[in-house]
């Protein structure tokens, strides 16, 4: 026989959103996502699905609202789950999404810098074969 799942309630704040636009909080040493809460965020939370790595909750009450929350403007916002941020303000939204465009593309970027300085490693390599002078190196620009 399967053992029922026991949903537990603490106090949490929210450090970042998740791609899903779900707060993410650490307690315990494990790391959660709970639908509805913003970074710099305080809550009471339960949880609604709990592994060994990973937790997901459900706000029961606010502690401390973030200056970054606005009311959506869409009457059906909670139920329908199509707009994931529309509880964060414009501008906030604007800076979340900048930086997850950053994050996703920082592995790329570092790749081509890498691949840029080696060329430019070699080419110099290759002058100073030519010429027995020492080409002193450069950073990538980027």
């Amino acid at each position: 026989m399967k053992e029922k799942y026991r949903k537990i309630q603490f106090e949490v704040q929210c450090v970042d959103l998740s791609n899903e636009g779900k707060g993410v909080v650490h307690h315990e040493g494990v790391t959660g996502f709970v639908d509805n809460l913003l970074p710099e965020e305080k809550a009471l939370v339960e949880t609604t699905y709990r592994k060994k790595d990973v937790f997901y909750a459900k706000v029961i009450e606010f502690i401390g609202k973030s200056k970054d929350r606005v009311k959506p403007i869409c009457p059906v916002f909670k139920s329908c789950g199509g707009c994931k941020l529309m509880h964060l303000d414009y501008n906030a939204q604007l800076e979340y999404k900048k930086n997850k465009v950053k994050e996703c593309h920082l592995p790329l970027i570092k790749l081509h810098c890498k691949y840029k300085n080696l060329l430019k490693y070699a080419r110099k390599t290759l002058k100073q074969k030519q010429t027995g002078k020492r080409v002193q190196k450069t950073a990538c620009e980027f």
